[in-house]
């Protein structure tokens, strides 16, 4: 378990180096690379081909696999076209491979739910329960480094919703290559795909906090109020509802005060979860003035 969490941390911090180079790139060339598609692209359409012809030429060719991984992108779909079995298998694989381990939304609900799922979840046959193995010195240091990078995850990803917005105008076409803007009804379209956006990382971002309010509160005793104990099984399985609960409250502001901070790990929690409420309060503003010039 130990190896995994490792693995994941290291995973974590490409992707997060690629988010921030992907901010920089936004930032440096957005504006270059939105008059190339409007130029290469008059009808407004979208071509994936001559998006990833832009990327690289407006040195969108950083590691790991460039702006929206277009290089893996572009070798899956290369693989796809060769038509032989040993090329589809290898397209398949590499597309787990970048949905799983490079999409945002799937790589940190995935590890929560795996350190969720470690708590409830019997481990005898490793010799440990989950409540041994949360408490173990090694495992505790891995899982809090490891959530604390998916905290840093998400605040890049709110300043890259941010920057995109600004500056590309259109995010959800430029970047995402997502392009409502040539049907009949732009700008119902252009809001549902801010509304999508915003829902799925906000959902990210409320899941993720309450997986760290969670673990916080096991292994450093962190919150107090009215929290279940660990144990036994039934109250394992309210706690997470509790933490939900919890985070839910802090990132819209309520603060009910029934679940307070008990240490300052806990209220170091706390500030990262209102940190990233004000950066979620930003980003929607952000996406809904971008669409003001299609209404």
């Amino acid at each position: 378990m130990e190896l995994l969490f490792s693995a994941l941390l290291i995973i974590i911090w490409v992707k997060n180096l690629a988010i921030l180079s992907a901010i920089k790139w936004i930032a440096h060339e957005g504006k270059n690379h939105v008059d190339y598609l409007d130029h290469a692209l008059p009808d407004k359409r979208v071509d994936k081909d001559t998006y990833y012809e832009s990327f690289e030429k407006h040195h969108g060719n950083f590691f790991p696999f460039g702006v929206k991984d277009f290089r893996l992108r572009r070798l899956i779909q290369t693989l796809k076209n060769a038509g032989n079995l040993s090329s589809k298998i290898g397209a398949f694989l590499l597309t787990i491979f970048q949905k799983t381990l490079f999409q945002y939304y799937v790589l940190t609900n995935a590890v929560v739910f795996l350190i969720f799922a470690l708590y409830v979840t019997d481990l005898s046959s490793l010799g440990m329960t989950g409540i041994e193995f949360l408490g173990t010195p090694l495992s505790t240091l891995l899982i809090a480094l490891t959530l604390v990078s998916i905290i840093v995850m998400n605040i890049l990803i709110e300043v890259e919703v941010c920057v995109g917005h600004i500056i590309l105008d259109d995010y959800a076409k430029y970047f995402h290559m997502l392009c409502p803007t040539h049907t009949p009804f732009a700008a119902s379209s252009s809001i549902l795909l801010g509304t999508q956006v915003i829902l799925v990382i906000g959902g990210t971002i409320l899941f993720t906090n309450a997986g760290h309010v969670f673990f916080s509160y096991l292994a450093f005793d962190a919150f107090s109020g009215n929290l279940l104990p660990p144990y036994p099984l039934y109250d394992r399985l309210l706690i997470p509802i509790q933490c939900l609960y919890y985070t839910l409250t802090t990132l819209t502001t309520v603060g009910y005060g029934d679940i307070k901070p008990a240490n300052i790990i806990g209220q170091l929690v706390s500030i990262g979860i209102q940190l990233q409420g004000l950066g979620l309060l930003t980003f929607i503003l952000a996406i809904y003035w971008s669409t003001r010039k299609k209404l």
